[in-house]
């Protein structure tokens, strides 16, 4: 073979190596493409059927603390982080406050309620550009700023790194998602693209979550007034736009009355807030003992409180229930009297027997009782001394055997004539095992 074969055969093959040096590389590109088209696509896919499933626990009824939770057990393969934070802007747009968070070493020290302005603060520049904010080196961000108390806190938790995303739903803020890390360096642009493709999305279904919870809480609020308003028992079985009336004769019903004594002569001489607050105070106390003895409250009139037991609910001790009430108003009304140094006393008057009761009102309900049981009710509250609790003879045929009562003699009651009364002082005591006497509680 000639030299010159030899060269032309050896440059070849230096050609066919560099071409095949060349597609091997071609081939390792196009396949490092391919697998991170591959790899960006099953992002892709995450993302939407995560956002997906969300939607799903949406319409299934989930709040916004359930999505939040969510998106912590389930985010991790699209942004790392340790610890996610919420907060929500109020309706002006100048405050921050956090509303959630958690941290995988269970460790919160930037917790719910923590609120901030966001007028200078470096949160401002994330809103007006939209754009998420890496902090790969919180110590030194906190070195340059250290009147940044929220960094202080993050850093306080271990956290490193941190990426701020904003919150936009209908071209308006709402709040923020706070990734944070223990590691430094964890975020980067690749990070901050993807949460700009699910940014949008997520803000909608985050505010679509808080108005869903917004709206539990409202209907939790009117639940509760319907509660004070009328029975639930009753307000249950009240259909809107059917006008059925609801009323019932009950055989055996305990009324009581409670009156303060001398409110419009010392209420006119104290600033209106402070009575409202006042009568606030003790009636809300009062609503929550006739909680307690399983009791229903007819209402209110100016400064007199209606009670009734035996109705709606049927129970066979509404009377000694009543009684072990009326003694623990009188209790309530001692303590504000010391707390806060006026004459605060209440006349209480209960009688017990048949009455009718019903919903009367179109516009506003209101659950009542009528006939004599509650007139007599009436008669011995506004015969009663002041601080004292006046019963009729039935009931003190009813309750002698439990309580303390003391007879007051005849008493001339508007409607009924002359009627023997008494004073209910208290619970009787009872014998321990052992002869050691126990006061019963009312």
């Amino acid at each position: 073979m000639t030299a010159q074969l030899k060269s032309r055969l050896k440059a070849g093959l230096q050609t066919a190596v560099k071409r095949r040096a060349r597609h091997a590389c071609e081939s390792a590109e196009l396949e490092s493409r391919v697998r991170a088209a591959v790899e960006l696509i099953e992002l892709e896919r995450k993302e939407k059927l995560l956002l997906d499933e969300i939607i799903q626990k949406i319409n299934t009824g989930l709040g916004l603390s359930g999505i939040l939770e969510f998106v912590f057990d389930s985010f991790q393969p699209l942004v790392p982080y340790d610890r996610i934070g919420f907060a929500l802007m109020d309706p002006d747009g100048r405050v921050l406050q956090t509303r959630w968070s958690k941290s995988l070493s269970g460790m919160v020290k930037l917790g719910v309620g923590y609120s901030a302005p966001i007028a200078n603060s470096s949160l401002d520049v994330v809103l007006h550009t939209g754009v998420p904010r890496i902090l790969n080196d919180l110590p030194g961000h906190l070195q340059k700023n250290p009147a940044s108390e929220s960094t202080r806190l993050i850093v306080a938790e271990g956290m490193r790194s941190s990426l701020t995303c904003p919150l936009v739903a209908n071209g308006k803020a709402v709040g923020f998602l706070f990734f944070s890390s223990r590691a430094f360096d964890a975020y980067r642009q690749v990070h901050v693209e993807r949460f700009m493709r699910i940014a949008q999305r997520l803000s909608l279904i985050v505010e679509k979550g808080r108005c869903y919870e917004e709206t539990a809480r409202t209907n939790a609020r009117l639940a509760m007034l319907m509660d004070d308003m009328l029975p639930p028992s009753i307000h249950r079985q009240l259909v809107p736009g059917k006008e059925e009336l609801l009323a019932e004769s009950i055989d055996d019903a305990t009324i009581l009355f409670a009156d303060l004594v001398g409110f419009s002569s010392w209420s006119s001489q104290i600033p209106p807030e402070r009575v409202v607050g006042l009568l606030n105070k003790l009636f809300s106390s009062f609503d929550r003992l006739v909680r307690r003895h399983g009791l229903c409250k007819i209402g209110t009139q100016g400064d007199s409180y209606l009670v009734l037991g035996g109705a709606p609910i049927r129970r066979p001790n509404h009377l000694e229930s009543a009684a072990s009430l009326a003694i623990a108003m009188q209790r309530v009304l001692a303590n504000i009297r010391q707390t806060e140094s006026l004459p605060l006393t209440a006349r209480i008057g209960i009688h017990a027997g048949p009455v009718v009761a019903g919903v009367i009102g179109r516009l506003v309900h209101r659950y009542d009782a009528w006939g004599a049981t509650v007139n007599m009710a009436s008669r011995l509250e506004s015969t009663a001394h002041p601080g004292a609790i006046q019963v009729s003879e039935p009931v003190y045929a009813r309750l002698r055997a439990r309580f303390t009562l003391e007879e007051r003699g005849w008493v001339d009651l508007k409607g009924f004539g002359p009627q023997r009364t008494y004073w209910l002082v208290g619970r009787k005591k009872r014998e321990r095992p052992g002869g050691a006497a126990q006061v019963v509680s009312p």
